[in-house]
Formats: C-alpha cells, structure tokens, sequence
C-alpha cells in the first residue's frame, strides 16, 4: 500500500448571487479531482466527518453555518465536493440602514396629519411645515443612500437593499406631490369661498389630503409585507 499525505492552501474565489443582500444565504463549493486518473484506478475516501472547519465561524458579513463533503462519480472520474454555507449577519443593516429609512418615511406619512385648516398668515403656515418635514426627510434618507451604496457590495444588478431604498424615496416623494395637490385646492377653495361662511370651507381640500393619508400608509404597510 502507497501512502501520500500533502498538506496545501488554496485560495479560490466565489460567485454569490446577491440579489437578496443583506438577507441572503450563500453556498461556496469546491471541487477537487485528480487529472487522468479514472475510477477504475482512483477514488476518493472519507475519513471520520471528512471535512471540519477550524476558523472563526463569524466573519464580517456572513456567518459559516455549516460544511458539507461528499464523493461523486461521473465520466468514470472521481472528484471531491466540499461546500461552505453562509449566512448573511443582516443585524447590522436592520439599525442603522431600513429602520431609520422607514421611521423617515413614516415621519413623512404623519405630515398629512397636520391640520390644513389652520392657517398662520405670517412667516409659519401648515403647508410650510409640510413640505419642510417632507424635503427634510427625503433629503437625509438621499443622504443615507449615497452613504450605504460606498460601503456595501457593488454589483450590475439591483439589490435587495437598493429596492428597498428606490421604494422607500419613492414613496417621500410620491407623499410630496400628495401635499402639493392638496395644498393647490385648499388655495384655490380658499378663494373661491370668501364671505361665503364656514360652509365653504376647504371641504375637498380636506377629503384628498384624508385619501392620501389612507393611501400612503396602506402603501407603506404593503411595502413592510
């Protein structure tokens, strides 16, 4: 019996589908066989559980779930599978990237709250605390985006998180056009009804800014779904 024992490193490099980062699972595969060497004179054996991983299993990203190792056969070759599995460690992206972008938004959402029929004529007005608040948030939350996007993973293809990100400014800004609207009709009902009494009150006014409100936060509920 002819007995080689050979200890070496590789380095290889693998090919992770990030479309669902930070809460994807990755799998890294290695494939080992031994050129021009058929079955017939060669073949692989596993000793005890084959393959132990003896590194730090929490890494900076991701975290080493688990390994597996397994003999295959094919072409009349033997080859050798080891194959990693990772877990992404999305903890960090939770606190400092979607819950801020979603208490923005949801900050943003609250404007139409304000009472639009409590008009200040001087320098402060609802409208202008609206759109304050609203541009304010869409502001830190473009803010946050370009600061994410320079630390995170580039790739060709759209991320989880940069959908996340996409939706969430679509939304602020979908939310400004809403006030914008409703504060075009509150001026121009505001107009039309001079010396007519409360009766003609900013009524429609008030009815879109309600559906806006409704329309806005069921959307945001969907988007957390």
């Amino acid at each position: 019996m002819l007995v080689q024992e050979r200890e070496v490193t590789l380095t290889i490099r693998c090919q992770f589908d990030l479309q669902m980062y930070p809460f994807d699972q990755q799998r890294c595969a290695i494939v080992i066989k031994i050129q021009d060497l058929s079955a017939d004179f060669f073949s692989f054996v596993m000793e005890d559980p084959g393959v132990m991983y003896l590194g730090n299993r929490r890494l900076l990203e991701y975290y080493v779930v688990g390994e597996t190792f397994s003999i295959l056969a094919q072409d009349g070759t033997s080859y050798l599978r080891i194959e990693l599995k990772f877990r992404n460690l999305y903890g960090f992206y939770l606190s400092n990237t979607f819950l801020p972008t979603f208490m923005l938004v949801f900050i943003c959402c609250t404007t139409l709250c304000f009472d639009i029929n409590d008009f200040q004529p001087y320098f402060s007005s609802p409208w202008q605390d609206r759109i304050m608040v609203s541009l304010t948030s869409l502001l830190v939350m473009a803010t946050i985006f370009v600061q994410t996007s320079e630390n995170i993973i580039k790739t060709s293809y759209l991320k989880f998180i940069d959908l996340w990100f996409v939706a969430m400014m679509s939304e602020d800004f979908f939310i400004i056009l809403g006030l914008v609207v409703v504060e075009v009709l509150r001026l121009r009902e505001e107009k039309h009804g001079l010396g007519l009494g409360p009766a003609r009150e900013i009524l429609r006014a008030a009815a879109v800014n309600r559906i806006f409100l409704l329309l806005f936060f069921a959307s945001l509920l969907v988007m957390l779904w």
